[in-house]
């Protein structure tokens, strides 16, 4: 009896430390910048600690260009968290290099929609990181490769609900989709 009530506990901590296990969430690079602005570099360093380790996990089980991008970046702002920690960080230097970081994970979350052919059915996902990427495009400057990235996901935006039709239209969205987002994910590639 014994015996058993120690496996019984032994089981419960395993699912409970499983369940407590966190996975990245964009969310905590808005929280750490929101800190940011508001002047609490110390809290913001450690929301972005965690945030750095738990990104890098994520980026190492990944392949691809955007993957190697993000743990340069991650190493990147590693490499400032004991400034943030003693309150003397360039806080647009950290500001930038949280910007890149999201648009590399959305680049990443949507060439990863693309190559796995999984595009129908997830608009709320391709316009969520679409969104991301619009936003951040001011921070790469202007030109006509900027230029024709924002147009490029403009069309997508605009054919991505589409993706939750069946049958002909959503394969006709399908193929759009994937052709702009290409060509968008292999300029944005070259300027991250």
């Amino acid at each position: 009896m014994k015996l058993l009530s120690t496996l019984l506990l032994s089981l419960s901590f395993i699912f409970c430390g499983q369940l407590n296990a966190q996975s990245f969430d964009m969310g905590m690079l808005d929280k750490a910048s929101s800190l940011l602005a508001s002047g609490q570099q110390e809290k913001s360093g450690q929301v972005l600690g965690k945030a750095m380790g738990l990104l890098s996990k994520t980026a190492n089980a990944s392949s691809g260009d955007f993957a190697s991008k993000i743990l340069g970046q991650t190493s990147m702002l590693n490499s400032i968290l004991p400034a943030l920690a003693e309150g003397n960080a360039d806080v647009s230097k950290v500001q930038g290099i949280i910007s890149k970081i999201k648009m590399l994970v959305s680049a990443m979350s949507l060439n990863k929609l693309v190559s796995g052919g999984s595009l129908a059915g997830n608009s709320k996902s391709v316009l969520a990181n679409v969104g991301v990427l619009q936003s951040g495009l001011s921070t790469l400057g202007s030109g006509s490769q900027v230029d024709s990235i924002a147009k490029s996901l403009g069309k997508v935006a605009d054919k991505a609900p589409k993706l939750e039709k069946t049958g002909l239209f959503s394969g006709i969205a399908k193929k759009a989709v994937s052709k702009k987002l290409g060509s968008s994910l292999g300029l944005l590639s070259g300027l991250l």
